[in-house]
């Protein structure tokens, strides 16, 4: 019995270690596949939560917002790492305004994004701002797709080819 069991095991994990190593891709080129998946989900759902705006109950309306909410923070992650301008002023800033970076005029910007739909959404009387929800998702839309164009690089991490006896000498000064 014991044999058997043994065995069994080591089939187990032999075949997991198959299945594993199947796939011909690099983390990395899984990880950029996941993450054009999760932009292409992200659109969809804004989409989706658009055309419930237009014509939806508000229950369907706040479901929506839902799937939308989860699908954003799929992406959020990367979205902050690559472009932490967009993601926190255009797509998922605070609701409240800030002025506009960069510039020689200060210009103060009114707020945009997923927490102003939230806000909106989760106010009074919802179903009378149609309109904004439906302006601030074109907003959104706009916005998103200027961020999905740029390409993310992802690349593997530097890794410190230092020979072993030969570490290198950090050198700091006291006062």
């Amino acid at each position: 019995m014991r044999k058997f069991f043994i065995l069994a095991l080591l089939a187990i994990v032999f075949a997991a270690s198959l299945i594993s190593w199947r796939s011909g891709d690099s983390p990395i080129q899984m990880i950029e596949q996941d993450y054009r998946n999760s932009l292409n989900e992200f659109s969809n759902s804004v989409l989706i939560f658009k055309a419930s705006a237009k014509s939806s109950s508000l229950d369907q309306l706040k479901k929506d917002y839902i799937n939308l909410r989860i699908s954003y923070k799929n992406i959020q992650s990367f979205l902050e790492y690559y472009s932490p301008q967009a993601a926190g002023d255009f797509l998922n800033g605070p609701p409240v305004p800030k002025l506009e970076r960069n510039t020689a005029v200060m210009t103060l910007l009114e707020p945009k994004g997923i927490q102003v739909l939230d806000e909106i959404l989760y106010g009074d009387d919802p179903l009378k701002h149609r309109k904004e929800i439906i302006e601030e998702t074109d907003y959104l839309l706009k916005k998103f797709n200027d961020v999905k164009t740029r390409k993310p690089r992802i690349s593997r991490p530097t890794r410190w080819n230092w020979p072993k006896n030969e570490m290198p000498e950090i050198k700091s000064r006291i006062f």
